[in-house]
């Protein structure tokens, strides 16, 4: 899943930092809940890219993503595991 949406974030249950009120912040062992189920955070990492992706249509599509895709040179992964 990909997503710029600020709405899909908030849903997820992200608390407010304790430090800066007017922030989320997603690291090892936040818990998330996507689709009524709950999952924690284990590891995620940030890949940087040389060029600038311009979110050509043509290259085809994501259908699980959700938000205006704008033009970017880095994404963040989450690895997640599902909390029975």
């Amino acid at each position: 899943m990909y997503t710029s949406d600020k709405t899909d974030l908030e849903s997820m249950g992200l608390i407010p930092d304790t430090e800066f009120p007017d922030i989320r912040v997603i690291k090892k062992g936040t818990r998330l809940n996507i689709d009524d189920k709950e999952y924690e955070v284990k590891d995620m990492y940030t890949n940087f890219f040389d060029d600038t992706d311009e979110n050509d249509d043509s290259k085809g599509t994501n259908i699980i993503g959700s938000g205006e895709r704008h033009p970017f040179n880095f994404d963040i992964t989450y690895y997640v595991e599902e909390i029975d």
